[in-house]
């Protein structure tokens, strides 16, 4: 059972790596200097393929939930759904066992070698409320426990009534018999990880117990739901807590080793990239990033 709750929390990291979850609400703007738009055309100059990019939402609750005529429009037209990772590797239990070893901390440093005595004792209330013993999470990375936590906290409404969109979206291109791909690997993301010094991510899991970031979360959901994309960017990148100097591994670099990984998938393929919203805007965002490598990325509204 140990090994399950392990699985449960990798997955749970995986798809809100890239999340939008503000604790600097005061730095948010609505004036952005890229349209307001989810959707964006992608073209490439002697590349007769178009693909789309889309912004998501990892998690949002189902009464939020869109998707416009003009998304499946695009959606459809395309021959490949191209996300993050792909979802057919959390579908493959082989593979996600083999990165239970990865998500272990090295050594024999445990959780409460990284705690203060109350601090461990306040993790392990949290722990036990979602039915899981600590000792089950207690060699874990405090970033996997952070996501593992982070489930059903999001406000009242996402307690019980949630939907992602790349699950939304590899089901549907499934019944479509649309291929898949991942713009990164399982392995990619957790090397990014590994970037953070645990002392950190023990921070962070603190932090992540006390706060109180449900308007956060609110407000999130309301710059999506109106396709601001540039103010999406800002809440992911002026945190406070501590992660800020961290960004440029589980954000920025990432975005930049993406380019020529589009640039690559677009040759010869019609795809509809989905990538957390918070990617897209910015001057270190994918849209900037793919202007500035000469694709011609135009806003669908």
């Amino acid at each position: 059972m140990g090994k399950l709750f392990k699985s449960y929390a990798i997955v749970a990291f995986l798809i809100l790596l890239g999340s939008c979850k503000s604790v600097d609400s005061a730095k948010q703007t609505t004036n952005g200097a890229l349209d307001n738009s989810l959707l964006w055309k992608i073209e490439q100059k002697g590349n007769p393929k178009v693909s789309y990019l889309f912004g998501t939402i990892h998690l949002i609750p189902e009464k939020d939930y869109f998707f416009t005529s003009a998304m499946e429009s695009a959606f459809k037209s395309a021959d490949r759904l191209v996300l993050e990772i792909d979802m057919a590797e959390l579908n493959d239990v082989s593979k996600i066992f083999s990165m239970m070893n990865m998500a272990d901390m090295p050594g024999d440093t445990t959780l409460q070698d990284l705690l203060t005595a109350d601090q461990y004792k306040e993790v392990s209330a949290k722990i036990q409320e979602k039915g899981i013993p600590i000792a089950f999470v207690e060699r874990i990375k405090p970033l996997f426990i952070s996501a593992l936590l982070m489930q059903g906290d999001e406000g009242d409404n996402a307690k019980t009534n949630v939907k992602s969109y790349e699950f939304q979206l590899f089901g549907q291109a499934d019944s479509l018999h649309m291929a898949t791909g991942g713009i990164e690997t399982i392995e990619d993301q957790m090397k990014a990880i590994d970037k953070v010094p645990l002392k950190v991510q023990a921070e962070l899991l603190i932090q992540s117990l006390s706060a109180k970031d449900n308007d956060g979360y609110d407000q999130m959901v309301q710059l999506y739901k109106q396709q601001n994309i540039d103010s999406l960017a800002i809440m992911v990148q002026s945190q406070e807590s501590g992660m800020d100097k961290y960004m440029k591994f589980l954000l920025t670099d990432r975005n930049e080793r993406w380019i020529s990984r589009i640039d690559s998938m677009m040759q010869g393929h019609s795809n509809f990239f989905a990538f957390g919203a918070g990617h897209l805007g910015g001057k270190e965002g994918v849209i900037n990033l793919l202007r500035q490598n000469g694709f011609k990325v135009t806003a669908i509204k």
